[in-house]
């Protein structure tokens, strides 16, 4: 499935916490994207998105394997369509590794495609309007870890500002958060947050506000 759309995968160093957000002009993109398991991982899987490969991406990080390995495992496995595929993921310990397939500009809706890395999180995206979209979520990423907001804040935000930085080329449709604790059984709820807009004029807008909901308080007041 051709899941052309831009993501965030972020740690809170702090916490532990680990997550995935992510939009698309793709009906349900929080139905193949985002991948999480408590205390192992997290995990992107775009542009041809495969929840297979995820989980067994998931599995390998789970019997003790570090991420760079794991995505090359992935590649080597899946060598005919790896030059589809684009990848992020990170474990518990905050190590983490990104694939970007070449841009195929026989694609009509290719426009831009690329991830960048940070200390504690990879952008990554396809079918962008130009690469300003990843700085800009690598900005506002850096920029919210200082204000000591939850992670899925600091994940939301980062997808808003590369929404507003232009976005998919195609346009808007659904968005998705999913966030879990870095350490096995100390969640009372395993997913800390875990949200869909599946089909939206705004489906960020509608994202946050939907986890504001929450809490019934401003975004400011989701202090760690």
């Amino acid at each position: 499935m051709n899941t052309a759309t831009f993501s965030v995968v972020g740690r809170c160093p702090k916490t532990g916490d680990m997550g995935v957000a992510t939009a698309s002009k793709y009906l349900a993109v929080g139905a193949v994207v985002p991948w999480a398991e408590e205390g192992v991982g997290v995990v992107a899987t775009q542009h041809a998105a495969s929840p297979r490969m995820a989980e067994y991406a998931l599995a390998l990080i789970r019997t003790g394997h570090q991420p760079k390995h794991v995505l090359t495992q992935l590649l080597d496995d899946d060598h005919e369509k790896a030059g589809t595929r684009q990848f992020a993921l990170m474990d518990a310990q905050g190590r983490k590794a990104a694939w970007t397939p070449s841009l195929d500009a026989t694609d009509p809706h290719a426009k831009h495609f690329g991830h960048l890395e940070m200390e504690n999180a990879i952008v990554l995206g396809n079918t962008l309007t130009g690469p300003q979209v990843l700085e800009a979520m690598q900005t506002k990423f850096i920029e919210m870890e200082k204000t000591g907001v939850s992670l899925a804040w600091r994940l939301l935000a980062a997808l808003k500002a590369g929404d507003e930085a232009g976005g998919d080329h195609r346009g808007k449709q659904s968005a998705a958060i999913l966030v879990v604790s870095g350490q096995k059984g100390t969640a009372e709820n395993i997913h800390k947050a875990n949200y869909r807009v599946d089909d939206h004029s705004a489906p960020i807008d509608e994202l946050m506000r939907i986890y504001k909901m929450r809490f019934n308080r401003p975004a400011a007041d989701y202090i760690l």
